[in-house]
């Protein structure tokens, strides 16, 4: 066994420990030291041989031991050691005995890194070799491993066992990052055992529980646990009307609580109770959306009682500029100071106001020209997220700190910041990787003309670990594949007549990673170097990069002759983005008859704009497995639920409705669509429509197809309706509406409908109501139906005079006359 590393320079070096292919038959990891336990848990397989070839060294490491004779295949090593992290679930469902892993389950279980694909195909062994799942001890015993149970098996423990494992701490921390069907299972058991008591729901899985179960919930349950920030804005009405009642303060409010702020239940604070509330939300560094900051910043402008500025957080202060009068009344550094603190995200994603600030900073800071000195843009700091191409460019050096926080660049800004990095670092092509450690996130703006520049070992030694770290961040999926395919391919060292850049190997999935994508960029390069054995050996690493739809077409091609054109249920799981290359056709014949299946297949890849093909897995299932369209498939589908048809809506149950735990995306549906949901959930919902707020919440992400009589009730409630929200309802049910409707809908947002003036929404509202009403918006809006005249009025349009004529104008003595009668009948009624 052989543990292999590569140092900075790129030089691979190995590090042989003891031979264990000569341990005594029977021999477990146990009786080995610690230190090679170790070895074998995260490193892998052993090898009769340790006297190998770096690269035939790292394939025994990863497990891979394909067409070598010249050392012991994965059959014929001691079978108890070769069980680890790097191994696919592949190569556990084929060559793994299920009694080698009950005998080593004590070690196994401790492994913190398996994937949920290979957890589920170790358990899937273990119960294949008769291991009995049906007790507390036994699923304790699985530890890390008890991610990869299946939903059916929790779905038969009684109730005691049930209880047993909510109530070890171990248990649940690793529930908690289970697959989405195990949790929402495991709490839907244990509510419905506990006649739903919901504090029987540990508070690190409290993210399962059903939306409709929160209406009556007990405030004190929720100070713990952990919420969705759907749950919390149903919840957010009713714990701040307690913590008013009875608390006194807000201090308490967690920070899963608080992210659930809803405008409709601010508005109905006091002056002192908002200051207060929005000051806690600072000293609990509780992140907050562009909408949520806005109304806390109208409501604090509006109430007049604003405190001290730097008691609000950031992004609230980014919106004090809506008052021109209030914002020249303040300590202008102190407020550019505060606000340049702002979340860089927030800042991105309204990038209108985030100008509007920066206009002012640059004001307030004596900003005239473009070359902004180091003092002035510390003070800056996040707000230069903003800033153009040419004051990227012209400003001092110290703005490549700053930029490292924005989460994306615009076209412009990437010029520019590419242009400072090679005036401080010089020419890329003398990069070292000392310089892209330094460059740190701005590597991401790098494109391929400066990043065809590098040296070639730079590429490989630097940024597969970069492209790991930049995976899990904030960085959208979008952004991060575009990056990818920015690092130009780069040839792999070993060649070969039919493979140019040299055959894909298990040992480069794993060194490289992601920029495995970039290496080996066109289609042709993946069907060639891509052996059907590599494929198999790693299809869930593979699956999860970030491949072009061509290169993933050439795996999937591949993939078919591997699978001969039928890819067996036990694969489907760990196929990731490949799965998205399948036709309708296709996936209609999969087999999937488990849930599991059905869940991995959706959370592993994006389906957004593939919606009839989750229609064909989600018939696929409901056809083979006999089960119906419940709460745990509407939970499952919820960012594709308008890949179900109108009869699938139509036939939804009662039960299936109240068993959603998140709110469903519906953007993509058609108006029809749209309206049988909102009419089937208003069906479920409606005895709460005296919550008031929490009933809005529930609702507003269905909002799209309600009626405009259904409007008119939410009205009632005034629930401050973001702009966002209101410009996705249907036109032709809010040109019903009259203005006071309007008002009540979007409260202190009303200001923010300007922004719709030319859209659909408002144009047709305005021209279908009189301008005299249109008015009492307060918008400035024109082209409203004309107002008609008062009976017995005479409109009489008078014809300007040219220039220098006179000014008297002649009537006909028929209009005379009109006028005296007119005016001799107004003056009799007004007598009489």
């Amino acid at each position: 066994l052989s543990n292999m590393s590569t140092s900075a320079s790129g030089t691979t070096t190995v590090q042989h420990v003891p031979d264990l292919s000569t341990s005594v038959p029977g021999t477990t990891i146990a009786q080995h030291s610690p230190d090679i336990m170790n070895t074998l848990l995260i490193n892998g397989t052993t090898s009769a041989t340790p006297q190998h070839s770096p690269d035939m060294n790292a394939s025994l490491i990863l497990g891979t031991t394909r067409g070598t004779s010249q050392v012991t295949t994965v059959e014929n090593i001691q079978p108890s050691l070769i069980v680890s992290p790097v191994m696919s679930a592949t190569t556990i469902l084929e060559q793994i005995n299920g009694s080698i892993i009950q005998q080593n389950l004590q070690y196994l279980s401790q492994v913190s890194n398996w994937t949920s694909t290979q957890a589920t195909a170790i358990v899937q062994k273990l119960l294949d070799s008769g291991y009995q799942a049906n007790t507390s001890a036994a699923l304790l015993s699985l530890g890390q491993l008890v991610v990869g149970i299946p939903s059916k098996v929790l779905q038969k423990l009684n109730a005691d066992t049930i209880l047993q494992l909510a109530t070890n701490t171990n248990f649940t921390t690793i529930m908690a990052e289970a697959p989405e069907v195990l949790k929402y299972t495991f709490v839907q058991k244990l509510i419905t055992i506990t006649n739903e008591r919901l504090e029987s729901v540990p508070d690190n899985l409290a993210d399962e529980i059903p939306l409709s179960k929160l209406f009556n919930i007990n405030v004190s349950l929720t100070y713990t646990k952990k919420w969705t920030v759907s749950q919390a804005s149903m919840l957010f009405y009713k714990v701040i009307t307690t913590s008013i009642t009875s608390m006194q303060n807000f201090s308490w409010l967690s920070t899963n609580l608080l992210q659930g702020f809803t405008c409709g239940t601010a508005i109905t604070l006091t002056s002192n109770q908002i200051n207060q509330l929005i000051q806690v939300m600072k000293v609990k560094d509780v992140t907050l959306s562009n909408s949520q900051a806005k109304c806390m910043a109208r409501i604090l402008l509006q109430s007049g009682s604003t405190t001290d500025i730097s008691k609000y957080p950031s992004s609230v202060l980014l919106y004090f500029s809506l008052s021109n009068a209030f914002i020249s009344s303040l300590n202008c550094t102190q407020y550019v100071i505060l606000v340049g603190n702002a979340d860089a995200g927030l800042l991105i994603n309204d990038a209108l106001q985030t100008q509007i600030v920066l206009q002012y900073a640059k004001q307030c800071l004596g900003i005239s020209g473009s070359n902004i000195a180091k003092q002035k843009l510390q003070i800056l700091n996040n707000l230069v997220c903003g800033f153009n191409g040419t004051e990227i460019a012209q400003s001092d050096l110290y703005i490549l700190t700053l930029l490292q926080n924005c989460i994306s660049y615009t076209t412009v800004q990437v010029v520019a910041i590419q242009q400072k990095l090679q005036e401080k670092y010089g020419d890329a092509s003398s990069w070292s990787i000392t310089t892209l450690r330094d460059i740190g996130g701005l590597n991401k703006a790098l494109t391929t003309g400066i990043i065809s520049r590098l040296n070639q070992s730079l590429i490989t030694q630097f940024f597969p670990s970069y492209l790991r770290v930049l995976k899990s961040s904030s960085i959208s999926k979008t952004q991060y594949r575009s990056f990818v395919y920015q690092l130009s391919g780069k040839q792999l060292v070993r060649r070969s007549a039919d493979c140019p850049k040299g055959e894909i190997t298990t040992d480069a999935i794993q060194e490289y990673g992601d920029l495995l994508v970039s290496l080996y960029p066109s289609a042709s390069e993946i069907a060639k170097c891509l052996t059907n054995d590599v494929l198999k050996d790693n299809l869930e690493m593979l699956g999860s990069m970030p491949f072009q739809n061509s290169q993933l077409d050439a795996i999937r091609e591949n993939m078919d002759k591997v699978f001969n054109h039928a890819v067996p249920e036990q694969y489907l799981p760990s196929i990731g983005n490949i799965a998205r290359m399948y036709s309708v056709k296709n996936i209609s014949n999969w087999n999937i008859t488990k849930v599991e299946t059905l869940g991995a297949l959706l959370e592993h890849t994006s389906w957004d704009d593939d919606l009839p093909k989750v229609n064909a897995m989600l018939n696929n299932y409901l056809a083979s497995s006999g089960a119906s369209l419940d709460g745990l498939i509407l939970a499952l589908i919820a960012p594709y639920f308008c890949s179900l048809n109108t009869t699938q809506i139509n036939e939804l149950t009662a039960s299936a409705v109240t068993g959603i735990n998140d709110l469903l995306n519906i953007s993509a549906c058609s108006q029809a669509q749209k309206n049988l949901i909102y009419e089937k959930t208003k069906e479920v919902y409606n005895g709460y429509l005296s919550s008031g707020n929490p009933y809005y919440e529930v609702m507003k992400s269905l909002i799209a197809g309600a009626k405009a009589e259904d409007l008119m009730t939410i009205s009632s409630i005034k629930p401050s309706m973001d702009i966002g929200t209101f410009a996705i309802l249907d036109p032709d049910e809010v040109q019903k509406l009259s203005a006071t409707h309007l008002k009540n809908l979007v409260g202190v947002n009303l200001q923010d409908m300007r922004s719709l003036a030319n859209d659909a929404i408002m144009s047709k509202w305005i021209r279908s109501h009189r301008q005299s009403e249109v008015d009492t918006l307060g918008l400035g809006f024109t082209g409203g139906i004309p107002d008609e005249q008062p009976v017995g009025l005479i409109s009489i349009t008078f014809k300007p005079p040219q220039a220098g004529a006179s000014t008297c104008y002649r009537f006909s003595q028929n209009v005379l006359s009109t006028l005296l009668l007119s005016l001799t009948h107004v003056f009799l009624m007004a007598c009489f």
